[in-house]
């Protein structure tokens, strides 16, 4: 499966859990990046799905995850291609807990110039 940013394009599998199956079905999707929180970019969504029961709060670099926020007003498709502000230079570590749904597979390149409003299709 392909996730392309702009002009990037990265290799990528979803897992299996539920949830990626829920986000699968609606693929392909065009989205755009609403912002980057350090190497993390995120994407709003309106799916409506709650975090699964696997949700945490530590991700590995190249993880795909879904987010919603503590309240339910907002959720989003973050992508984490290195640290994040909360991170401790190993690991990133999102804003609140993300259910992971997938991982790019290939090469992570060129990450840093990705910005807001680069255009996303995952599918």
């Amino acid at each position: 499966m392909k996730l392309q940013i702009g002009e990037r394009i990265f290799e990528i599998e979803l897992n299996s859990s539920i949830l990626a199956q829920k986000i699968f079905n609606h693929l392909p999707l065009q989205l755009e990046v609403n912002g980057r929180y350090g190497d993390e970019i995120y994407t709003l969504t309106d799916f409506g799905f709650p975090l699964d029961e696997n949700a945490k709060e530590i991700m590995e670099v190249g993880d795909i995850a879904y987010w919603v926020k503590s309240d339910g007003s907002k959720e989003a498709i973050a992508i984490f291609f290195g640290n994040t502000p909360a991170g401790d230079g190993t690991k990133p570590i999102p804003v609140s807990k993300c259910s992971v749904i997938g991982k790019i597979v290939s090469e992570i390149v060129d990450h840093e110039i990705i910005g807001k409003g680069d255009k996303i299709i995952l599918g």
